[in-house]
């Protein structure tokens, strides 16, 4: 608990067996759910009250997550991708048992990470080849708010074509961008509507190194090594 000068502890949770995979909070922060591969399992935290509200057992094991609702809606939805295969499960948040809601399956193999834009009611997500996905939870079809018909008129492509994966996705706060910290040690960011690339960012050690030529972005030698 958040105060005026210090974080309060409240609650302990022994909530999985084994690490936490990965973690998730709805679009207001009210509610955050964890998952973990080694138990398989989804939990559903109320933020406010401080209680995990329910346990599902998933039945594969996780690889990442996501709350695809907006604020305030009135049935919260997470999405769970699998270890095992390349669909993505939709489950109801409060709801009993281990059975998804809808499922998608446009990825060919394992899906790695999962951003949800409220803006465009929409999930970008990508998996483990580097194709990127844009699709609306309800539908499973690609949201309305694009301006592309094709992913073949976007650059959604470009992780695949370089043969990396992301490592996170997130969106910008005005919903105009996304951008994703790519294996390969560079940065990438994309237009939203257009799915065009708008910014490549090299943070490789050799560009680094080669800053160090440039007068503007030099630093001092004991602080470059210490970075």
């Amino acid at each position: 608990k958040k105060g005026k000068s210090e974080v309060e502890f409240v609650k302990r949770f022994y909530a999985h067996v084994g690490p936490i995979t990965d973690m998730a909070a709805s679009p207001d922060g009210a509610w955050l759910c964890t998952v973990g591969a080694k138990d398989g399992v989804l939990n559903v935290f109320d933020v406010v009250n401080f209680d995990m509200v329910n346990m599902i057992k998933l039945g594969f094991s996780p690889s990442c997550t996501e709350i695809v609702s907006k604020a305030g809606a009135h049935k919260m939805v997470v999405a769970c991708g699998s270890r095992d295969g390349p669909e993505i499960r939709l489950f109801d948040c409060k709801a009993a048992g281990a059975t998804p809601i809808r499922t998608m399956n446009s990825h060919k193999v394992h899906v790695t990470r999962m951003r949800y834009h409220a803006g465009l009611d929409a999930v970008i997500s990508t998996d483990r080849k580097g194709l990127i996905e844009f699709w609306n939870p309800e539908t499973l079809e690609t949201p309305k708010g694009v301006t592309w018909k094709y992913k073949s008129d976007t650059d959604l492509y470009e992780l695949a074509k370089h043969k990396t994966t992301a490592l996170s996705i997130d969106v910008s706060p005005d919903g105009s961008l996304f951008a994703s910290l790519c294996a390969d040690k560079f940065v990438r960011v994309w237009r939203c509507g257009t799915g065009k690339l708008f910014k490549k960012i090299d943070e490789t050690a050799a560009a680094a190194h080669e800053g160090q030529n440039d007068a503007l972005l030099k630093l001092d030698p004991i602080d470059f090594g210490r970075r």
